[in-house]
């Protein structure tokens, strides 16, 4: 009588172990593409970095008229934008400023800010 062969471990492993090598093989090749990636991009980041520290956002200004060629009574104002807020539409500005007159000012300047309207077809202008 003859007992049928029973398949040992080792011809078990020894099918298994060419999967598992290309399952390993291939995760090895995304973390090498990945530490790749990063190498690569890592001066564009460092750039940005310096860019953003050397120039804030906030400092930078835009003057319509230059304090040397104005005469007389002049305001010069601040807009800073603090936050935006996409969600509600609404946006915070940081004002602040300088009027000047030349000796007592007879009136006092008045800023309006207008929104522009969320729908272009409902804006004015």
């Amino acid at each position: 009588m003859s007992v049928p062969a029973q398949p040992s471990e080792d011809t078990a492993t020894a099918t298994e172990l060419p999967l598992a090598r290309h399952g390993y093989r291939l995760g090895l090749a995304v973390a090498l593409a990945s530490v790749l990636l990063s190498i690569v991009l890592l001066p564009f980041a460092l750039s940005s970095l310096f860019s953003a520290y050397e120039h804030p956002v906030g400092h930078h200004g835009f003057d319509i008229a230059n304090l040397r060629t104005l005469h007389g009574e002049w305001t010069k104002l601040n807009v800073a934008s603090v936050s935006i807020s996409e969600a509600s539409d609404t946006i915070t500005l940081r004002v602040s400023g300088l009027h000047h007159c030349p000796g007592t000012c007879r009136w006092i300047e008045r800023v309006q800010f207008f929104s522009v309207h969320a729908d272009p077809r409902g804006a004015l202008g």
